[in-house]
């Protein structure tokens, strides 16, 4: 019976484990490194559901600048902000037209970046597409 729990509670550690994102990994320089670049806007995540960007949609996209401009184009249109990191919270503030925004970054990659914010008062994941 103790094998059988120990066993049990060693599966859970290593579970827990291999569920921590990449992004606990990466060093500030590294997730900043990374962060700069153009970002497609390819799915939503929200109250459990994933949906797929369709194709047919204006492109969405952040381009996140290494002197802490961003660039974003939703459509035909086009705007400019701000945006600075914070390490110990894995968090992105972005400062535009719709004011101040934090996102925590889920996940990041060479190619995928996902960010948690909150749309309208609901909680969303975002995933994004490199572009560049």
């Amino acid at each position: 019976m103790n094998n059988l729990i120990f066993s049990f509670l060693l599966c859970l550690i290593t579970v827990s484990g291999l569920a921590k994102s990449s992004v606990d990994n990466l060093s500030e320089q590294q997730i900043k490194t990374l962060l700069c670049h153009k970002w497609k806007l390819t799915t939503l995540e929200g109250k459990g559901k994933k949906m797929d960007i369709p194709a047919s949609s204006p492109e969405v996209i952040l381009h996140f600048l290494s002197n802490g401009t961003l660039q974003e184009k939703a459509g035909d249109k086009a705007y400019k902000g701000t945006w600075t990191y914070d390490h110990s919270k894995l968090t992105v503030t972005t400062v535009d037209k719709d004011g101040t925004e934090l996102h925590t970054i889920v996940d990041i990659s060479d190619d995928k970046l996902r960010m948690k914010t909150k749309f309208m008062g609901v909680p969303v994941i975002y995933g994004m597409q490199r572009m560049d």
